[in-house]
Order: structure tokens, then sequence, then C-alpha cells
């Protein structure tokens, strides 16, 4: 969720892999030196002609990928390109050694050929294609602008990594956009790149070692090398040739760029004026937001200050805001947000992003410099987080106290052969006050008494697990044994437990009986026992999520009521919604919310759409499959299967969490511009109590559109009706009829734009007197029962049985009177 990032980082790993390869032809080519000492006097900064030794060497690489090729199905694709470069390698190596010895050389210095050294020298030049559109949309300018870091300027060992080059990028990004961003919103797309070698440099590098006295450095002079071993015809050592190549290389990249010019109507903004910001941070009580912007100033006329937070100083660190107070916590540190809303008429200048070029912002009479903001897509809401602004929470009560702790990740569902692992991480606003000392397992037995006691031990702290005796460690789980999980922290930095302190693993409280509070240090024990087993899987089938809320107007915040039934194989983790190609969205759990809240949002928007996801975990002893269906409100959706975590893949292929985006999407609707849904069949009908039929409801609405059915507001079961389309057929089983209770109820049929209503009736059954069989009354001495009666029913029963036969005698009975005055007719005319 949850949440993938591909971007530039993507193309920049194809592009350095494309490299490698490419690289392969310069450093073979180089590393095949010829002897022959008048084709190897090169000096450095020549460029090198490459003839019949690039040719050769295009042979050895192609050589060399073919049989990359061949392993593709036992290797993945960075094996394959190592074992490539390391066959080269060993090739170059072995050709080097090879080379006769020169004959100037004496007798008694020996000659080698030690490979290559490759240094890499990289350009980055960036070009975006600018296309600027005025407020209706039409192209009013186009125009190319390139931008170039200069010479070959990154010069390493190796590849420059792929954060190095995407800095670069963004940098040259940073200074072609700027001027644009004056101008409007601007967006990017369509990125490409592509390697470019330019040029290879190379020299050979010529050292002597003598078997007594220091090396002689002849650098490229070959010439120098041989008037020296002329002068010493008795030298003795080693000849060490190296080949020095230097690869020059361009990292090309190009993108559109794309600026759309606001309403003419509208004002930029350029100033932030706000002040009386409240930074009395007291653990105590919640937080008081009294922030508001200036209203002395100009802009009081051109914003609202919608939402203030204030940030644990830590990574990913809490945040309390006003729409949501809380108490801080004692000792930590907070920095200040704050939410701005563009009155109409006015937007927020591009400039803002960032560190605000070209803006200025003033907090309570001081312009603030150290700040950094983000602008919603149609620049009307900015967030602005101020890195000088930093309060540290203060409660003399609890100075240097640790509250309850929370330790998750721990790792309890072991097979058999199985490594005891350390996974318990903190999460819990002490995690800078305390440390996790060690995790620990011991082997238990039952002895003679009937008491259980350890016999072999497992820490996570090495020094303890190596002063075991090697008969009393732990080393593998084993089969049919019971293991019982402990762990021991320790506070740090003068901070202690407070005497109250709980403890929380795994998401359950711990016993406070197995709590031992030295004030130091908190040592809980028997926090589970376990039993390793080979366990079979479940897996499940189909999830099921009823209740959702999936219909929004635009204004209105998310609100997640989704709901699971009891004693299903999993659990309810999370909903959310995403937007902007999930780089937005908003979850029902708080923990992501406050956490990241640069990519939260907190109402629909007009003209978007919004995705919904689901994140639930699976129970011990089952898992998600790919093949694991997923019903919302009573329907079935596809999900992005590429979401599952291959962290938490089990060896049988299933996964322990389904955290997936749907494809059930929604563009919330404004106020008066709903779809006119209505009831074109079954409204204001009727059921009558103890009847057999159903009722059905016909609504106008694409079917493709439904979301489920509400009765007195309330989101009915999926199980209690049938839905099918043409346009939307809804009918109410019998069943679920007869537990309304006797009077009118209203019922809506939801779309994922709207909905509509109509009101139905559930009549009391009729109470009728038995009859004898001569089918008069019985008097006093009948008794009256309720009969089911469909005679009052608004869709007609076909196929009715009742007095049938009475029917038939009634039917008979008129054809013979028919067929008898008939005759009598006809006699009379004959008689005549």
């Amino acid at each position: 969720m949850i949440m993938k990032k591909k971007g530039k980082v993507r193309w920049l790993a194809i592009l350095l892999a494309g490299c490698l390869l490419l690289s392969i032809v310069p450093v073979t080519a180089f590393a095949s030196e010829d002897t022959d000492p008048t084709k190897s006097e090169n000096a450095v900064g020549e460029e090198t002609q490459l003839t019949e030794q690039q040719n050769a060497t295009e042979e050895t690489s192609n050589s060399v990928i073919e049989n990359t090729s061949e392993d593709t199905n036992t290797e993945n694709k960075d094996e394959q390109i190592d074992k490539s470069n390391e066959k080269s390698s060993a090739e170059v190596a072995t050709l080097a050694l090879e080379q006769p010895k020169p004959d100037y050389l004496p007798q008694g210095v020996t000659y080698f050929s030690d490979g290559y050294k490759h240094a890499y020298h990289t350009r980055v030049d960036v070009t975006a294609n600018v296309s600027v559109k005025d407020s209706t949309g039409a192209v009013v300018e186009t125009t190319q602008v390139s931008k170039s870091s200069g010479e070959f300027n990154f010069i390493t060992e190796g590849f420059p990594s792929a954060e190095v080059l995407q800095t670069a990028v963004e940098n040259l990004q940073t200074e072609i956009e700027t001027p644009y961003k004056a101008r409007g919103t601007v967006t990017s797309e369509n990125e490409s790149a592509g390697p470019i070698i330019d040029h290879f440099e190379s020299a050979s590098l010529y050292t002597f070692t003598p078997a007594s006295g220091n090396p002689v450095d002849f650098s490229s002079d070959l010439e120098a090398a041989k008037q020296y071993f002329n002068e010493h015809p008795d030298a003795t050592g080693t000849f060490t040739v190296i080949r020095d190549v230097h690869e020059y290389q361009i990292y090309d990249y190009t993108y559109d760029l794309n600026v759309q010019e606001p309403d003419a109507v509208d004002e930029a903004i350029t100033m932030v004026d706000i002040g009386n910001i409240w930074k009395n941070l007291d653990a105590s009580q919640p937080i008081a937001f009294t922030a508001e912007v200036n209203p002395n100033s100009e802009c009081a006329n051109q914003m609202t200050l919608t939402d203030e937070f204030w940030m644990q100083w830590t990574i990913d660190g809490p945040i309390i805001a006003k729409s949501n107070p809380k108490k801080p916590v004692a000792g930590a540190t907070y920095r200040y947000g704050v939410k701005l809303t563009a009155k109409d008429g006015y937007y927020f200048h591009d400039g803002f992003k960032g560190s605000g070029i070209g803006c200025t912002v003033i907090c309570d009479g001081s312009t603030i410099t150290a700040f950094s903001g983000t602008l919603s897509d149609d620049r009307k809401q900015l967030i602005l987080w101020f890195d000088d602004i930093k309060v540290t929470a203060t409660d003399e009560s609890s100075q240097n106290s640790i509250g309850d702790v929370d330790i998750e990740g721990v790792t309890f569902n072991y097979e058999p052969g199985d490594v005891p692992k350390a996974t318990a991480y903190k999460c819990d606003p002490w995690d800078e006050q305390y440390d996790i000392e060690y995790e620990y397992w011991e082997e238990m037995e039952t002895n003679v008494n009937g008491e259980s006691i350890p016999v072999k031990y497992w820490y996570s702290d090495e020094s303890k697990n190596n002063a075991l005796a090697q008969d009393k460690k732990i080393t593998t789980f084993e089969d049919g044994k019971t293991y019982m999980y402990s762990l021991s922290l320790k506070a740090r930095d003068g901070n202690t437990f407070a005497a109250n302190s709980k403890v929380m693993v795994n998401g359950t409280n711990v016993n406070n009986a197995n709590i031992t509070n030295t004030g130091t240090g908190l040592f809980v024990v028997a926090v589970r026992t376990i039993k390793p087993e080979t366990v079979q899987l479940q897996n499940i089938s189909i999830v099921e999520i009823n209740n959702a809320t999936i219909s929004f107007k635009v204004g209105d915040k998310p609100v997640f009521t989704g709901k699971t039934a009891e004693n299903v194989p999993y659990i309810y983790q999370s909903e959310f919604w995403s937007t902007d190609g999930g780089k937005k969205y908003h979850y029902s759990a708080d923990f992501w919310n406050d956490n990241n809240p640069d990519d939260l949002f907190t109402e629909f928007e007009s003209g978007k759409t919004y995705t919904y996801g689901i994140y639930f975990k699976a129970k011990e002893g089952y898992c998600f499959t790919t093949d694991t269906k997923l019903k919302i409100n009573g329907k079935y959706y596809d999900y992005d299967i590429t979401d599952y975590d291959p962290l938490l893949q089990y060896p049988n292929g299933g996964y322990a969490t389904m955290w997936v985006d749907t494809n059930l999407t929604m563009t919330p609707q404004a106020s008066g511009t709903t779809p006119e849904y209505k009831i074109t069949e079954g409204a204001n009908s009727s059921w009558k109590q103890n009847s057999d039929n159903t009722l059905k409801f016909v609504a106008n609405g694409d079917f493709s559109k439904f979301t489920g059915v509400k009765l007195d507001g309330t989101l009915v079961a999926a199980d209690k009706y049938t839905a099918v389309s043409g346009s939307t057929v809804i009918t109410l089983k019998k069943d679920y009829l007869s537990t309304l209770s006797v009077g009118k109820h209203t019922l809506t049929i939801v779309y994922n734009d709207g909905e509509c209503s109509t009101e139905f009736e559930i009549k009391a059954a009729s109470i009728t007197s038995s009859t004898d069989s001569t089918g008069n009354n019985s008097g006093s001495t009948s008794s009256k029962v309720n009969k089911p009666d469909t005679s009052e029913t608004t869709s007609p029963k076909t196929g009715d049985t009742n007095n049938m036969f009475l029917w038939f005698i009634i039917l008979f009975v008129s054809g013979s009177v028919t067929i008898g005055t008939l005759m009598v007719h006809r006699k009379k005319q004959y008689n005549r």
C-alpha cells in the first residue's frame, strides 16, 4: 500500500544495463594488446583507432553474449552480465599473460602484461520539448530547450550510480522548468533516455620493479624504458605493462514538458502571511491550534487556513492535526506545518513547490526561508512544512519516562528445520529511548515433577549465543518439541520505563505478570509458546466486504464503512481510495494517513477518478492466491494481482496479505449534477406477510455502475436479493421480505455516481375463519388461523392452482348451456 515509484529510476537502471553491455567491446579491445612496440605508443589523450582489434573483440563480445543468452533459464539477468564480464576478463588476462617477451628487455627481466584499467567519463544532457497551452487548452508556443552538465565531469572507476545520474538530470530539469513555472502548471511525460558512447582514449603505462630497490615508473614513455634497459643490460626484476582505458559516454535524457497557463481571471498568489501559531506543546493535554492568515495583509482576501499539523521529528513520524487533535509525546520534538486553500479567482504560484523560488512566506512577522511546499494539481491547495519551527513537548510528571511499548514483526510461524531469526522491531513513540537488547527462544521440556523447564537456548545477541555450550544451543526448530519466546528491552540515554508500562507483541498485550521492570530494562517472558509443525495452508477462494461506501460527491470527505462476515479466514486491515496514479490516497487506518501527510487527500475533487483498494491479512493456516476472488457489496470485481508482495509469499505460492487496488473506480459528482436515476417499475408496491411472492424493482441506471441496495438507509446483504441487467432489475427474496416489519419501507438502488429510491409496504397477513366440510361456518367452535394470501401482491403470481376444480365446473356448465342453446336454435330452424 502500500504504498510503487517507477519513473526515472526505472530508465536509469535500464540505461546502466545497456551501457554495461556496450562497454564489453572497448574493454576487450584495449585489453588484447599488440606487443609490437610501434603499435603501443599512444599517449594518454589520443583517440584510439579501433580496426582489426575492434573486429576481433566484437566477435569475442558476441560469443560472450550468446553464451549468456543460453543461460537465461538458470540465472537472472544481473548474474548473466556479471558472468559475461568475468569470462571476458578471463580471456583478456590469458591473452595478456601469453604475450611474447619484447626483445629490448634484458635476459634477467620478466615481462608481465597486467591487463587494463578502465575509467568512465560521463556527461549528462537533458532536452525538453516544451509545449505551452493557454487557458482554453490551445497550444500557443512550442520550443526545445537543452541543458548539459558540461564536460565529461563525472569520472568514476565504475559506472556512475543511478542516484548520481538522477540527481544530475533533476538539477538540469530544474534549470529548464523554473522559468515556465511562473507561467502556469508544469507536467512532464514521454520520458526517454539512451546511452551514447562518444569515444575512447587509451595508453600503455610502463613500470619496472627491480629485484631490489624502488620501482621505476616510465608512465607512457616506451622509449624511456628502452633507453633504461639499454643502459642497464644486467637488470633483473619485472617489467609490467598496463593498458589505461578511458571511456567517454553521454547519458541523453529527453522528455515533453507541458505548461498549462491558468485562466486569465485567476491571479497567482506569491506571498503567504500567517501568524498566532500555538507553540506550547504540553504532553498532558491535546495541542491547541490557533494559527490564522494575517487579517491585515492581502493574503486574507486570497486564501483560507484549512488545517495545521505538528509532525514528530523522526522518519515518517506520527502527525497531530487540527482536524484530529491529540496529546503530544513528552520529550518528542515536533515541526510545524499548515494547509492553505486559495479562494475563488486565485491560485498558488508554482514556485511554492520545494523551497519556494520567487515566493515569500511570513510566519509571526518574520520571513521564513527554511520550508518545503507541495501543491495540488490545480494549485488551489498548498501544504507548507517549516524546518525552523520546532518544539519539544514537555511534561514534568513524565520527564524521561517510557510509556507503553509496542513490538511488532516477531516471527512465530516456524516449521521443523527452520533456523531462529531476529525480526522484531519497535513501533511506538518511544522507539528512540530504548533498544531491543535481544530476542530469546528456549526449548522447553517437562521434568518428573511436571514442571516445564528450559533445556536449550537461542539469543539474537551473538555474544550470549557464543557463551552457550554446543549441546545447549538451539540451531534449528525440531518437530514435536515446544519452544517459548521472550525478549529483553533496555532503556538508553538516561530514560526509564514507567512503572505501569505495558508491552504489546504482534498486536497482543502481554500479561503484566510476565513483565519484569527494573526501571532501565524490561524482561518480557513467555510471550508465546509454539510447536513447530509443517502446515498445509488452505487457499482462500473468495474475499467479501459488504456495506462499503463507494459513492461520493465533490467535496465529501472519505468515509469507510466496509465490514466482513464473522468466522472468515481473513482479517480486515484497511480500505483506501487512491488517485493521481496512486500518488494520493486516503486509508481507513489513520496510521498511514498520519505518517504520509504529503501523499494524503482529505476530500474528493471534481474531475478526478478514484480507485478503491483493500488490505486483508490471512488467518493462520490460510493464504491468498492469484485466483482468490473479490466481492464488494455483493458484486465481483477484478484486482491487480501484481500488487501481491513477493516478500510475503509462502513456499506453496500463496500470500500472507492481500493489499491490492481493485477495478472499482468512482468519479465524484458535483451537487446538482447527479444523474437522474429513477424507479421505472415496482414503485410504491406492497407485499403481504406469508405470501410466496417476491418483490421486483427496475431502475433506469446502467447495471455496470450498480453497487448495492439499501433498505431504510442501511445496505442490504447481497444474498437477500438478486440483481441482473436490463437496465437494473432488483428482486427482493421472499425469505428476506418475511423478516421486515409491517409498514412502509424505503428501498434505494445505489450506483457509483448516484442513487434512486421508492417506498413499498409490508402488509399484515389476512386473518380468516376456518369452515366445516359443508362450507358452513363452524360457529363458536372454529379457530382462527393465518393463511397465505396472494391477492394483494403487486406482482401477479403465475401458475396459481387455488380453486382450480371450481373453475373447471363453471367452465363445464357454461359450455353445456351454450351447446344446449345452439342445439335448440338449430332444431327450431329445421322445424320451420
